[in-house]
């Protein structure tokens, strides 16, 4: 499968007398050599090769496809040891939270400005944001396996995020995480009965004769 020959996700088609661009050539000469792996591409084949890119948007403006929806996912390239696709972001659009279990990720911003929000498991066992970052044209990251994390554009009204990712092996296990895996899982619930605020004086003269598990109620003092 290659770029200028298949039917895009979403149905779309990439046009077979499209001009080449610097980046284009590039990239298609990244996807011969990667053809040659028959399962998955190292770390530091797949940084070398992406980190040469110099991409722009006009190189790949027939594999782009928007949605006021959702963000699109258009699968460029595919072998049995990766698969590449651009995916396009209205502003607002986030990906859900998710992880790429089995699959190396690497990630070519083309176009815009990408947030991507990492989440780490807490002691309780919710996951919670652990930090937030972000990255403009020709950023590159690549991680591995069970990271977790969010991507999204966050850029003012009118501002799209193009951006390619590679995975290694293809997708196949990665998994989609609800909100109530996160620290934020029950929020309107909580914020629609919190709890009352309970009064209870600490004494000068020390601790009451009471049990120090049944505090003396004063009062009650509702939200």
């Amino acid at each position: 499968m290659t770029l200028g020959e298949k039917t895009l996700r979403h149905g779309g088609l990439l046009k077979e007398g499209a001009r080449a661009m610097d980046g284009r050539t590039a990239l298609l000469e990244l996807f011969h050599r990667w053809d040659s792996f028959e399962s998955l591409i190292p770390m530091a084949e797949l940084r070398q090769g992406l980190s040469g890119l110099t991409l722009e948007l006009n190189d790949v403006i027939d594999c782009t496809i928007f949605s006021d929806v959702a963000y699109q996912r258009v699968l460029i390239h595919q072998s049995t040891a990766y698969e590449a696709l651009v995916l396009c972001w209205r502003s607002g659009q986030r990906s859900p939270i998710h992880d790429h279990k089995g699959s190396i990720c690497a990630v070519y911003i083309i176009e815009g400005t990408a947030t991507e929000t990492i989440y780490a498991p807490s002691p309780c066992g919710r996951l919670f944001p652990a930090h937030s970052r972000s990255a403009g044209p020709r950023s590159l990251c690549v991680s591995q396996d069970a990271d977790i994390h969010q991507m999204g554009n966050l850029q003012p009204e009118g501002r799209d995020l193009v951006s390619l990712h590679l995975y290694s092996p293809p997708l196949s296990a990665s998994r989609i995480y609800s909100i109530d895996d996160t620290t934020l899982g029950g929020h309107d619930v909580l914020s629609a009965s919190r709890p009352q605020t309970i009064l209870s004086e600490i004494r000068v003269d020390g601790p009451h004769a009471l049990s120090p598990k049944h505090p003396t109620r004063v009062r009650q003092v509702t939200p």
